[in-house]
């Protein structure tokens, strides 16, 4: 039982980790956006 819980701990602990990569990745993803949408914005506003 001991080490098929530590196995099932382990496996946890990279689900968790796999999880905030995503998160991370997915956020990292939206500040590129955002950055790109404030550049556009301030180029209309520019031309405008």
């Amino acid at each position: 039982m001991a080490i098929i819980s530590s196995r099932w701990k382990i496996l946890m602990a990279m689900k968790i980790r796999i999880a905030e990569r995503v998160a991370s990745g997915s956020a990292s993803i939206n500040r590129l956006a955002n950055i790109r949408i404030t550049a556009n914005t301030l180029a209309n506003n520019a031309v405008a």
